[in-house]
Parts: structure tokens; C-alpha cells; sequence
């Protein structure tokens, strides 16, 4: 006599949709990331990105921090890449349920919450460089550029913590039974 299996769990929504979600802002991350490369390839060389670098530093225009991005352009997009079409194959996965998915989406969305804290924050420590800038201003504008500047970084700061929440909340979501069991085998 033939017993039938045992029905599978069903099949949430919201790693589907999480997992389409990651499916298409990789592709376009992908996209965006090659042509951000085919563009800073063919304009500056790496050479001009170091003198670029030196300029920067010695005007000091962008925080120290910064400037090595700037300098090694060309590996950070690089990198950016291959983050991009490793979500892309990770999402493929989630969408199959595939427990190894799971974990890297978990891991994905906290680093994402920690980073859109650290996101947050970041904007209240270049306050300096703001203040450095509008001393290059006409007086009759510097009220006005504090102003939209305050205005820029509390934004900022509340828009990161809303993604830092939704990105913490997708992560415990993905730890919970019910998800769990959907990628049980």
C-alpha cells in the first residue's frame, strides 16, 4: 500500500518576497556597479585617482576615512560586484529554501541593521567638515546651509534607524519556527 508523503510546510510570503525583493535590487545593484566600473575605468586611470586622493587629503575635503575608497575606486566597485552576484545567487537560494540561504539572509540583515546604525550616526561626526565648508560661503547663506545641514542629518539618522529596524526585524523574522520549518528537510 502506498502511503503518501508527508506534506511540506507551506510556503511563506515573506521569504518569497524577500527573496524576489534581493533577486532584483542585486540585478540592479549588478547593473549599476558595471557601469559605474565601464565609466571610472575609461575617465581615471589609477594614477589620477591618487592624485585625486593627495588633493583631497591635502584640501581636506572629505574625512580621512573616505579617502582610500576614493583612491582604490576601482577595487571598491569591484567588490561591490561580487557582493551584488553573491546575493544574487543567495536570493536564488532563499527562494528554493535552501538552509545555507537562510543563515547568509540572517547574517545579511543584521550586518544590514548594525550598518544602518553605524549609517545613522556617522552624519552627526561630519558636522566638522559642514562647518569647514560653510565658512567657504557667502554670510548671507551660512544660516540657511547650518540649517539644511541640521535638517539633512537628523533625516538621515531617522531614515537609517526605520532600515536598521526593518532590516533587524526581516532577520528575527527569518530565525523564527515557522520560517524554520519551511527550510527543514
Amino acid at each position: 500500500m502506498n502511503t503518501p508523503a508527508p506534506a511540506s510546510p507551506p510556503r511563506s510570503k515573506f521569504v518569497t518576497s524577500l527573496a524576489w525583493s534581493f533577486i532584483a535590487l542585486s540585478i540592479l545593484g549588478m547593473l549599476l556597479n558595471v557601469i559605474q566600473l565601464a565609466i571610472v575605468s575609461v575617465m581615471l586611470s589609477p594614477n589620477d585617482l591618487r592624485l585625486l586622493s593627495t588633493d583631497l587629503r591635502a584640501t581636506q575635503s572629505l574625512p580621512d576615512f573616505v579617502i582610500p575608497l576614493v583612491q582604490h575606486l576601482h577595487l571598491w566597485l569591484g567588490l561591490m560586484l561580487l557582493i551584488d552576484a553573491f546575493t544574487l545567487v543567495a536570493s536564488i537560494a532563499l527562494l528554493r529554501r535552501r538552509e545555507w540561504a537562510r543563515w547568509t539572509f540572517v547574517v545579511m540583515m543584521m550586518l544590514g541593521a548594525l550598518s544602518n546604525v553605524a549609517g545613522g550616526i556617522a552624519p552627526f561626526f561630519m558636522q566638522g567638515y559642514f562647518a569647514s565648508f560653510a565658512t567657504s560661503m557667502p554670510a548671507e547663506m551660512r544660516g540657511e546651509f547650518a540649517s539644511m545641514s541640521m535638517l539633512v542629518t537628523w533625516g538621515s539618522a531617522l531614515f537609517a534607524l526605520a532600515f536598521a529596524a526593518l532590516f533587524f526585524w526581516a532577520g528575527m523574522k527569518l530565525l523564527s519556527p515557522q520560517i524554520r520549518r519551511e527550510f527543514a528537510k
